[in-house]
């Protein structure tokens, strides 16, 4: 029953998703785009990537927090949570964790805790990534220094809330860098999706990584929009569209190809994590020659 209404929610919100996604695009789609399949090529694999950071991290976590899980299966989990962020708030992930991993054999308590700190770590890394929309040094100094002190901070932290392993500290350390390396990826996917709608060159990679840290940052505080659908779009358009010789059609234009990439990219991670999970279980499985 749980897992049913955990479905149907995350259906529900995926529908939402694609309605909003679709009036964004109608927005913008007298816009001339400048189809590439080089850049578009790119975009789409970050997104793969970025999203498989996610799940290395969080799987490595919960490895080395005491889940007795093998990595496919682990990342089985991740991906079948991720499904339910669809539903508002985006917490919906932790439910949907919840049941899958429950089913997996996973703590409760662990699931809790490293999937509450999924969502603070990228909240966090992505408003570090924010800095560097400060102009100078300031901002790569001040994102800099931002970084380090997450990665210590959630060495000491996970350590106290996962007493007894000591390799979650140094678990937590990687799951920080996983994520700053995800905001990295992201904007890097970004910025080729700004060639497809840009008729110049789009802005700086710096500045993109800035505004994508800070879009991401804002849909995760807005609470009332599944996934900050329309939040980080606006954001986009607020930052990268008000630079010289930016425009906020296009980049809104961008910002919907863009999540639909990485709503794209999702099914088949996830069909691939569980292929290998349930070939890992039959091996595991089969009697001994």
């Amino acid at each position: 029953m749980v897992r049913r209404l955990a479905a149907a929610a995350a259906v529900a919100g995926l529908a939402f998703c694609i309605v909003s996604i679709w009036q964004q695009w109608h927005d913008a789609r007298a816009l001339q785009l400048h189809w590439s399949p080089g850049w578009l090529i790119g975009a789409t694999l970050a997104a793969a990537v970025a999203n498989g950071l996610m799940a290395a991290g969080w799987a490595q976590l919960v490895r080395a927090g005491g889940g007795q899980v093998s990595w496919p299966e682990a990342l089985r989990v991740w991906w079948a949570g991720q499904l339910a962020r669809f539903v508002p708030t985006g917490l919906g992930s932790v439910p949907g964790r919840l049941v899958v991993g429950a089913g997996a054999g996973l703590p409760r308590r662990l699931l809790v805790t490293t999937t509450a700190a999924e969502l603070a770590v990228g909240a966090a890394t992505s408003a570090v990534a924010a800095a560097l929309l400060l102009p100078g040094v300031t901002g790569m100094l001040l994102a800099a220094f931002g970084l380090a002190a997450g990665i210590v901070a959630a060495a000491v932290v996970g350590g106290r809330l996962l007493p007894g392993h000591p390799a979650v500290a140094r678990a937590s350390g990687y799951f920080v860098a996983a994520h700053a390396l995800k905001v990295l990826v992201r904007a890097a996917g970004f910025w080729a999706m700004l060639h497809v709608t840009t008729a110049g060159p789009p802005a700086e990679l710096l500045a993109v990584i800035g505004a994508v840290g800070a879009a991401y940052a804002l849909g995760l505080v807005a609470v009332f929009a599944p996934g900050g659908i329309g939040v980080r779009e606006a954001a986009l358009a607020g930052t990268l569209g008000a630079m010289p010789g930016g425009s906020p059609a296009a980049v809104i234009a961008a910002a919907v190809l863009w999540r639909l990439a990485e709503t794209a990219v999702e099914p088949p991670l996830l069909l691939a994590t569980r292929l290998i999970a349930s070939r890992s279980e039959r091996r595991e499985a089969a009697p001994l020659p």
